[in-house]
């Protein structure tokens, strides 16, 4: 007898997998995964018929037999299956209610199937569908999972048109799979089906509108329309799909009413929970690409800041709305801020590009509050990320431009703090720093004088080991703070 050979006897070919596992491999992509369909069926009068056919002999469950057994009569041509219509809908959906079935695959097949052959005249019987489809999402069994977004994607593709007319109810019936009390690969696989949809929007920034206003009833859908809006963007091999840089700006208009790249001033939106549903988006894009595809993203932003810029160096805003204003400019400082600090500014292309437009908005009078903050901290996040290199002189013309802006000084002070373990501090920063202290000490405020022997006292703490045991008193060296280079640089 031939026996086995090594590799068989030592490797099992058939591996049990966990259900994340499972859920891992499922592709939902209706480009690549549904690929090139035929405009017409080659071996029937209809897609429904052809479909039948394949799957008679696929599957002998007693389920899809009985199904196949009700059906045949009235479905050999088209004209039965337009006139049988009604039968033939009643069927499916009886069937796929079976919450015991084993006729789910081509169940759902014959779904995408009938709706090819009917197109508009299926449309009404979409939500029905729609609705019995995820019903079927609470399951372990992968391959329902997987057959289940499957025929909703390719319903999208066939029906699109039909549904881009009623897009904002579509919405409103689909955005509860997006919710946080939903599974994750319920609501990553639900971003990614309705995302193909999205794409095909003419003027996609009445339904963002829509789509960010229903946040102020359904909070725990931020995550999940923000996982969308990535969805909606993202494209192949770690680029990004040809609407973002449409899409992109249009997003970012709606963190604040003004200003608007349509030229109309923004409805009023529920504007923190925006900025949460727009950071969810950047760090879903930052995960998934890499440097060399993210100059779209840095326009956009770096735009985004530009415009708001200009709307507050030429005065456009109402000075009532200014607090309005800064606002809006706070939250996109924030989002451009986190996209600097992914991977320690892994993503930052172009900082020496990014570092002017921070220095014009140091031009400008001191920024209120969060705002100011939102630029210091920006600043701070830019010099301090390991992975950007910029030329020495726009690093001091960022130094210089922290420490000469008219902010509080503790604001100076908490921003200082950050940078402590930035390579090169010494060389780079810490003689301004001192130029500060050293100015500011002769302040009547008690409060800035402890927030400045506080400030010192850290940075000594940090950069100097401490002491615990005697034997390495003889190599110790303290820590020094010159402050005659200050005197001089003053």
């Amino acid at each position: 007898m031939k026996s086995k050979s090594s590799h068989h006897r030592t490797e099992n070919r058939f591996k049990f997998l966990k259900f994340s596992e499972r859920i891992a491999k499922i592709n939902i992509d209706v480009i690549r995964k549904g690929g090139r369909t035929e405009n017409k069926p080659r071996d029937a009068d209809s897609f429904f018929g052809e479909g039948l056919a394949k799957w008679a002999e696929l599957n002998c469950t007693q389920d899809f037999v009985a199904f196949h057994r009700e059906v045949f009569g009235c479905t050999n041509s088209f004209a039965q299956l337009v006139h049988h219509e009604q039968k033939v809908v009643e069927a499916l959906q009886r069937y796929l209610k079976n919450s015991i079935s084993l006729a789910y695959p081509p169940l759902l097949d014959l779904i995408v199937q009938l709706a090819r052959d009917l197109q508009t005249d299926f449309y009404p019987h979409f939500r029905a569908f729609f609705d019995i489809i995820v019903s079927l999402l609470n399951t372990q069994d992968t391959e329902v999972i997987e057959c289940a977004f499957q025929t909703l994607v390719y319903l999208f593709k066939f029906l699109w048109r039909y549904l881009l007319r009623d897009i904002k109810d579509v919405f409103g019936f689909y955005s509860p799979l997006l919710s946080l009390h939903q599974r994750e690969h319920i609501r990553n696989f639900a971003a990614e089906s309705f995302g193909f949809l999205m794409r095909k929007v003419q003027d996609p920034s009445d339904l963002f509108e829509h789509m960010l206003s229903s946040l102020e009833q359904q909070p725990d859908q931020v995550e999940g329309v923000g996982r969308l809006f990535f969805e909606m963007t993202k494209g192949v091999c770690k680029q990004f799909h040809s609407c973002t840089e449409k899409v992109l700006p249009i997003l970012l208009d709606k963190l604040g009413p003004f200003p608007s790249v349509e030229g109309r001033q923004q409805t009023a939106l529920p504007w923190q929970l925006v900025l949460e549903t727009l950071s969810e988006t950047l760090m879903s894009m930052a995960k998934y690409t890499s440097k060399e595809h993210t100059q779209v993203v840095w326009k956009s932003l770096q735009n985004c800041m530009l415009n708001l810029y200009q709307s507050l160096t030429t005065g456009e805003y109402e000075p009532e709305l200014s607090s309005e204003y800064f606002a809006q400019l706070s939250r996109a400082l924030r989002l451009v801020r986190q996209w600097v600090e992914w991977s320690n500014g892994g993503l930052v292309a172009e900082p020496t590009e990014l570092a002017k437009v921070i220095l014009e908005l140091y031009s400008s009078t001191a920024l209120p509050d969060d705002c100011g903050d939102e630029l210091l901290n920006l600043t701070v996040s830019l010099l301090t990320a390991t992975k950007v290199t910029m030329p020495q002189d726009i690093i001091d013309k960022l130094v210089t431009a922290i420490y000469s802006s008219k902010y509080e000084v503790n604001q100076l002070l908490r921003v200082s703090r950050d940078t402590f373990k930035m390579s090169h501090f010494e060389q780079d920063l810490l003689p301004s720093l001192l130029q500060n202290c050293h100015s500011n000490m002769a302040s009547k405020s008690s409060s800035t004088k402890e927030a400045i022997l506080f400030t010192l006292t850290d940075l000594v703490l940090q950069k100097q080991t401490q002491i615990t045991d005697s034997a390495v008193l003889e190599d110790y060296k303290p820590y020094l703070l010159d402050f005659r280079m200050a005197v001089h640089r003053g």
